[in-house]
């Protein structure tokens, strides 16, 4: 059976696994915690520049005109935008009066097919398979959705594996829209793990005779996927500076939030000191870096997800205030005759 075969036989077994997903999460307690509220939910599509489609969902207030800031969510290694706590924390926001848009990168999942030639040939994407120093063409695909869903503004959030993927994103492009971003539940150390020179040199050997789809040698990550996050150029892979003295950091000026849960998260409260003492030794870095705990929360924030959009809320809320003050400022007196 070939692919093609294959996906029509189990359309609709595909069907019911989304149906499935998106239930648990209006079952669990973070959207229970909601109230009931109504909003509007639209599966939509985003083009990459290097055309690929990308799937997600638009979370809308279907009453009254939604805030002017949309929050762009971007997701963790081996999750999608169909993943019961992103849900949760968008339905929350959305029924606050906040569009959220949950979109897949390449990296979505353990393993997706992205593309597939005329030839039956398919490109692989998913951590496993995923391109890394790619992912910042999904984000500005799903900024661009933003945009036409008539809002001017954003804010970048990166949970997990996706915080590195905004990181490079802010560090590589300078996107007005962007008012402020976040990195939930990211940790400090830097990324990614430098590769072992052996296992480099077969990467780079598998990618050159094209095989770099295919996995390592004893290793469950493909020749592909290594050798890109191998050449990670220096000042992303020491984001914040802690060895090397010019980091990605120091250009951005955006504001920063960064929150992590308390309940086994991958930081804490002392990881928020150090980043901001790591932030602080450069002047050109973020405008403000705002932080919070959330109390109760798992990596995931599950059963959290009023706190995690009370967090957001209160921090846009305060990016919109400061971006109107600033146009006001720039803006020249009025004429009068």
């Amino acid at each position: 059976m070939n692919r093609r075969s294959f996906l029509q036989s189990t359309s609709s077994t595909i069907a019911v696994t989304i149906s499935a997903a998106l239930a648990r999460a209006s079952e669990s307690p973070a959207a229970s915690e909601q109230g009931h509220r109504a909003i509007r939910e639209e599966l939509v599509t985003a083009c990459t520049e290097d055309k690929l489609i990308q799937s997600g969902l638009v979370f809308l207030p279907s009453r009254g005109p939604s805030k002017p800031t949309a929050v762009v969510w971007v997701h963790g290694a081996t999750a999608n935008f169909y993943y019961p706590s992103y849900v949760a924390i968008a339905r929350k926001m959305a029924s606050d009066g906040y569009t959220f848009i949950l979109g897949n990168t390449r990296m979505h999942d353990i393993g997706c097919v992205l593309a597939e030639a005329a030839d039956g040939s398919v490109l692989r994407g998913g951590t496993l398979w995923g391109l890394p120093s790619k992912e910042p063409l999904d984000i500005a695909a799903w900024i661009d959705v933003a945009e036409k869903n008539e809002h001017a503004s954003v804010v970048l959030v990166g949970h997990s594996a996706g915080g590195p993927a905004v990181r490079r994103y802010m560090a590589e492009r300078t996107d007005t829209r962007v008012i402020g971003w976040a990195q939930a539940s990211v940790g400090l150390a830097l990324w990614p793990p430098r590769a072992d020179p052996e296992r480099l040199k077969t990467a780079i050997e598998m990618v050159a005779s094209g095989h770099g789809q295919d996995f390592l040698p004893n290793f469950r990550l493909s020749a592909g996927t290594f050798l890109d996050y191998a050449k990670t150029p220096d000042d992303i892979y020491d984001f914040y500076g802690i060895e090397y003295a010019k980091p990605a950091i120091a250009h951005i000026r955006a504001p920063l939030l960064v929150f992590y849960g308390s309940n086994n998260d991958v930081g804490s409260q002392a990881d928020l000191e150090r980043l901001r003492g790591l932030i602080a030794k450069y002047s050109g870095g973020p405008r403000r870096v705002d932080s919070a705990i959330i109390r109760d929360g798992d990596h995931d924030y599950n059963g959290q997800a009023a706190q995690v959009a009370s967090v957001m809320e209160k921090w846009m809320n305060e990016l919109v205030g400061e971006q109107r003050s600033l146009s006001q400022r720039r803006d020249p007196p009025a004429e009068f005759p």
